[in-house]
């Protein structure tokens, strides 16, 4: 695609043609700057996307690390009431 658009240039510039080249130029420069401003928004909602996944992730762990730690605390705490009669220590 690139080397289509040197060539454009290049026959432009051979013929003669300024004003042609310049309108090319800045056309071609008017495409470059929509591409761009289409891009960074559809960019920044694929960065948010994921960071959402990730804090998802992250909040999933977090839950199944409580859960798992409340167990194994229940399992202590039943384990030690089985061991000392309450009221004594």
């Amino acid at each position: 695609m690139i080397k289509l658009f040197r060539n454009i240039r290049k026959k432009l510039l051979e013929q003669g043609k300024i004003a042609n080249y310049f309108k090319y130029a800045i056309g071609e420069i008017v495409l470059v700057v929509i591409g761009k401003t289409i891009l960074c928004p559809v960019r920044d909602s694929i960065r948010v996307a994921l960071q959402m996944k990730q804090n998802l992730r992250a909040f999933r762990y977090e839950i199944l690390y409580t859960v798992l730690t409340a167990q194994k605390t229940n399992a202590i705490i039943i384990c030690y009431q089985d061991k000392v009669p309450i009221g004594t220590r």
